[in-house]
């Protein structure tokens, strides 16, 4: 038994029976003893006054079996009497040892805990001392850091002002060289506002600021449309991502063509024969600010996006990094997916911490500083970013098999009509080639037709849904560049891809499902026209309230004590 800690600190007094005198026979046999007396020697009894009556009945046999049963019962009484004493004696000393044993168990356990506490105490002083040194070789760090940057933005104000007047000297000495000075330009303005913004104390309100100080010219602009001197206050979306993503595209895919559609606005662009990025640009409306600030935040997302669209367990030559480009009740809705693992809920709030990263690998570690960037210019433009975990869907209603209908037209005007079943297997999905003798099927990665005629258009219909499409193949060189046409029921993010590599007599078809399971970025922003509705609709917003409690943490640890 262990004692509670106020009953075992404090000492409780143990109370011992004292030995049982035996006083009924002592008595008794005095009495007789004195009897005896009186009837040995008739001199006592006469100088006690005994009467006659009693000294003659003492000396009759019927007294002494009277005294010697009197003497027989006391000494039972007293006999009793010391057996219950000792029992209690000898309950009061077990107790007594129960006590003193618990007591010995409790000091024991005092002693371990203590030691415990002061190992415990000692490992939180180490990592508090440690933690102490790491803030303190920070803050001189960040100090260092701030006196860098603004030597580097007094420095690069000069470089900035000669550079561009070259650059613009240049563009009137060469005249056919001007999109190469158009892009040097763009490249400097470029690395001028990351120097801008690597250089403010906070990404969030410095974007903000010029978020309002844009929507101001803006409205004077509409309001005031013939003025002599515009100032470019608001951009187009595909300006940006021209700029994040023309590093990322094959150079066989930067045509002067893809450039023009790039810089319009008029028509959506769809992009999938690249083998790196694939994109697929809406028209939109325009948004406030700089390109320059949108595209340093695409720029994050596809270089994080691309560093494991390399690496070997997610890398297929039809499973690229996918960008989308809408605008959807007054916002701007962009999308970046890529192959990489799913990121947990419990990480996907941290991942957007300054420092925090999930690339814990041997060979790379990630500084904690893209993801950072992404959200607080997403909280500069007022806007959201989610984190969307991608699994394979082979239909709407979450089933874990479909079935595809493909007819293809022959150059001769035939019809071949396929069917292919797709099913989900440890979460891939595998083809049904067929079944063996037992009866169980068997999956393969891909299934191929091969066709008498080159094939001039493929209709595909999904068996669950009945919608049906219709995709023309464009033209090859041969074999080794075969016509790839992907799945246009799902064309955000296609569930496979159908390969028609032609021959010399008719061509041969694969049909191969992809595997999907990655993570897509979105980005919602608010276009210029909705921040100057006052319906504006609500993206669940952090509240103020918890955002100022955000920005004054580094402050409240300098108030004094009892400061309010």
């Amino acid at each position: 038994m262990t004692l509670p800690e106020s009953e075992a600190d404090t000492p409780r007094p143990v109370h011992l029976p004292r030995p049982a005198f035996p006083i009924w026979s002592a008595l008794t046999l005095l009495v007789l003893v004195c009897a005896l007396l009186f009837q040995a020697d008739p001199i006592n009894a006469e100088f006690y006054r005994v009467p006659v009556e009693v000294s003659q009945w003492l000396g009759t046999p019927e007294s002494l079996y009277i005294a010697a049963g009197t003497l027989l019962l006391a000494l039972l009484v007293d006999t009793r009497r010391h057996a219950r004493r000792k029992r209690a004696l000898r309950a009061a000393v077990e107790q007594l040892e129960a006590e003193n044993r618990d007591l010995w168990q409790h000091r024991r356990e005092l002693r371990l805990q203590a030691q415990t506490y002061s190992g415990h105490a000692d490992r939180l002083k180490r990592f508090i001392s440690d933690k102490l040194l790491e803030y303190i070789e920070y803050d001189e760090k960040f100090l260092h850091f701030q006196s860098i940057a603004a030597e580097v933005r007094h420095n690069g104000v000069i470089a900035f002002d000669r550079v561009q007047t070259a650059l613009a000297q240049r563009a009137g000495q060469l005249e056919g060289d001007s999109a190469n000075t158009e892009d040097a330009m763009a490249q400097m303005r470029y690395l001028w506002d990351l120097l801008d913004l690597a250089t403010t104390d906070n990404l969030a309100l410095h974007i903000g600021s010029q978020q309002a100080r844009c929507e101001e010219r803006y409205y004077q602009q509409l309001l005031n449309p013939e003025q002599t001197e515009p100032v470019v206050t608001a951009y187009y979306p595909r300006e940006a991502i021209w700029l994040a993503a023309r590093p990322l595209l094959h150079e066989s895919s930067v045509t002067p063509d893809l450039r023009a559609a790039m810089t319009s606005n008029d028509r959506t662009l769809v992009l999938e024969t690249d083998p790196q990025i694939a994109l697929r640009l809406a028209p939109t409306e325009q948004l406030l600010g700089k390109s320059n600030h949108l595209a340093l935040l695409l720029d994050n997302l596809l270089k994080n996006a691309q560093f494991y669209a390399h690496k070997k367990a997610y890398r297929h030559r039809h499973n690229r990094v996918r960008l989308l480009l809408e605008e959807r009740e007054g916002f701007v809705r962009l999308q970046v997916y890529n192959r990489g693992p799913h990121i947990p809920e419990s990480e996907q709030a941290r991942i957007f911490q300054l420092g925090y990263s999930t690339r814990r690998v041997r060979e790379h570690h990630g500084k904690g500083l893209g993801l950072f960037f992404v959200q607080e210019i997403v909280r500069g433009y007022d806007g959201r970013i989610l984190v969307h975990n991608e699994d394979n869907r082979l239909s709407t209603d979450a089933q874990d098999k479909a079935v595809w209908h493909f007819r293809f037209t022959l150059s001769n005007g035939d019809l071949v009509h396929e069917t292919v079943q797709v099913q989900l297997e440890d979460g891939a999905p595998q083809v049904l080639a067929s079944l063996d003798r037992d009866g169980q099927p068997q999956f393969e990665r891909q299934q191929s037709w091969s066709l008498r005629r080159p094939v001039s258009a493929v209709e595909v219909r999904h068996e669950t849904t009945g919608e049906a499409h219709t995709l023309v193949p464009e033209n090859t060189d041969g074999e080794d560049h075969p016509a790839v046409l992907f799945d246009p029921i799902q064309p955000d993010l296609p569930g496979w891809v159908l390969e028609i590599h032609p021959r010399k007599r008719g061509c041969r078809i694969v049909f191969e499902p992809l595997d999907v399971r990655g993570v897509t970025f979105e980005v919602l922003l608010p276009t210029a026209e909705s921040r100057l509705d006052s319906s504006e609709p609500d993206l669940e917003l952090p509240d103020i309230d918890d955002e100022v409690e955000r920005l004054n943490q580094p402050f409240a640890a300098a108030q004094p004590e009892g400061y309010r």
